[in-house]
């Protein structure tokens, strides 16, 4: 994988962590929003622009931390703003870990862990075990970041294909990451190409009205 260019209008970009200096955040951005540009999504609110600004440079931290931790995770892949088609939303980052998924959500700005954004990341994890071809029989582990909390890192407890949500703090999100690889890493599970699975089909397919309502919620 040797560039960020979205390939469809599914995410924003797509890098492995030991490349993502290789691009600069207005480089990523710009992938981002021709991605939102082509799936229909011809402007972007003030507000939203901002919280992907403000989000970016916390991920590429978290990247280097995780890589720091645990040097194969260079070969990981993060997935920026990943259509989950049935739900009608994008979740804000996608991470290939070998033959684990991470579902990760930010809150920037929040210092609380809302009860609303534990379900919708949740939510994100299991539509995408349920429904995504390619994420059938993996573990999913979907984690909530408040990028202004403090002294937090828990678990909403659940074991599964789809994990208990994770609850940290932003400074915390790459320590998260490879702690939770170590946890839960299988030697035996087969590793997921990342471009395959972020183009993987999606069963059963949105209907009409289910098309409708994606479209509607992306431009409120």
């Amino acid at each position: 994988m040797s560039s960020i260019r979205a390939a469809n209008a599914r995410y924003g970009a797509m890098f492995k962590f030991g490349e993502h200096r290789n691009y600069s955040n207005e480089e990523i951005l710009g992938c981002v929003h021709q991605s939102l540009y082509a799936a229909g999504i011809s402007s972007i609110d003030e507000k939203t622009w901002r919280s992907f600004e403000e989000s970016l440079p916390l991920l590429r931290s978290a990247i280097d931390v995780a890589v720091a931790e645990h040097s194969a995770a260079a070969n990981w892949c993060m997935i920026l703003e990943y259509q989950i088609p049935r739900i009608g939303r994008r979740a804000d980052a996608i991470v290939i870990a070998g033959g684990l998924i991470f579902v990760i959500e930010l809150k920037v700005g929040e210092d609380q862990f809302e009860q609303a954004a534990i379900r919708q990341v949740e939510d994100y994890a299991l539509d995408l075990s349920a429904f995504h071809k390619l994420s059938h029989d993996r573990v999913l582990v979907p984690v909530l970041v408040a990028t202004a909390a403090s002294n937090c890192q828990q678990r909403v407890s659940k074991n599964g294909a789809v994990q208990g949500v994770h609850l940290c703090e932003g400074a915390d999100l790459g320590s998260t990451l490879a702690s939770i690889w170590r946890s839960l890493k299988d030697p035996t599970c087969r590793d997921i190409g990342a471009t395959l699975w972020a183009n993987s089909p999606y069963y059963p397919t949105p209907t009409i009205i289910e098309a409708a309502q994606r479209l509607y919620s992306e431009h409120t």
